[in-house]
């Protein structure tokens, strides 16, 4: 079981590692934003996990796997909600005074359903987690161990992602990201409008 664990967290750190939708938009929310609507974005992010976690250790899963219609459902909404994000960022005006200004303009509440809804509306790491279940758990595996599997994968998700939007939010990083704070608003706004368009066609 140490070993399955093992093996299911480090392919899950390597997968988060590999830039996709959440990781851009924790990162967009950290660099434009306090700390801690920063922290609530991966906090959805997160709570996104719980919910694909969950249908994956009752073993739902093939539910979506199977399901031509409802894949590209979510495989569309993801793609629209990116772009809706995207051209935000790419159109959202510089702070002043520094991110700390800027926390009004993105609630609590916003940040968390940003993360949440852009970690739900991404099928294709629902079947990155189906896959990863389906491989390295035994059918046959209790499911007091599939859930011990999933919250793992959930509080490593929880770490990261609060890790990035600390090292983001460092003195030092900050300083120099505001230095080109439209020239990064721009890149980000245009890098999640290029994953939706990859999340439609690739």
């Amino acid at each position: 079981m140490v070993e399955t664990l093992f093996l299911v967290l480090t392919i899950n750190f390597l997968a988060m590692l590999s830039p996709g939708p959440d990781f851009f938009v924790v990162s967009r929310n950290a660099i434009l934003y306090a700390r801690k609507p920063a922290l609530l974005t991966g906090l959805g992010v997160s709570t996104g996990v719980i919910i694909h976690v969950s249908y994956c250790v009752v073993g739902l899963g093939f539910v979506l796997q199977n399901n031509t219609m409802l894949y590209s459902v979510i495989q569309y909404a993801g793609a629209a909600y990116l772009i809706y994000l995207g051209a935000r960022t790419f159109m959202s005006k510089p702070y002043s005074h520094g991110p700390s200004q800027n926390e009004n303009s993105l609630l609590g509440g916003q940040a968390f359903r940003q993360g949440l809804l852009t970690n739900l509306l991404n099928p294709k790491f629902s079947l990155f987690l189906i896959s990863l279940f389906a491989q390295l758990i035994e059918p046959n595996t209790p499911l007091f161990f599939r859930i011990v599997f999933g919250s793992a994968l959930v509080l490593e998700n929880l770490i990261y992602w609060s890790a990035l939007v600390m090292a983001l939010q460092h003195r030092t990083v900050r300083q120099w990201l505001g230095k080109s704070q439209v020239s990064i608003s721009r890149v980000f706004g245009i890098i999640l409008i290029l994953i939706a368009i990859r999340l439609v066609f690739y």
